[in-house]
């Protein structure tokens, strides 16, 4: 599937569940995919627990950002917000590592 498929599909969902049940659908998700964190802890390293439970994020981290791609339809876009956020972040590692400032 491209890219332009995938918006279709995400921009047809936003128009025939409508934005309020799919900002909704995002807080389950967003959930499970806490839920699925909270599991991988509990488990020991190297354990076939610790696969599934690595497995279950995978899952929920797809539907977390299918959501997150809907949410950018029905609010707006966030790369602009985004991009200060990074450049921040790294002037946050740059004093944390003892890089430029």
């Amino acid at each position: 599937m491209n890219e332009n498929e995938r918006s279709e599909i995400l921009e047809r969902a936003v128009r025939t569940y409508g934005p309020d049940a799919q900002l909704k659908m995002m807080i389950e998700e967003m959930s499970e995919l806490t839920k699925a964190i909270c599991k991988l802890w509990r488990t020991a390293p190297g354990s076939l627990d610790e696969l599934h439970a690595k497995g279950a994020i995978i899952e929920e981290a797809a539907d977390v950002q299918i959501m997150l791609d809907q949410i950018k339809i029905i609010i707006g876009d966030t790369k602009q917000v985004e991009a200060k956020k990074i450049a921040r972040l790294l002037s946050r590692l740059d004093r944390h590592e003892g890089g430029p400032t």
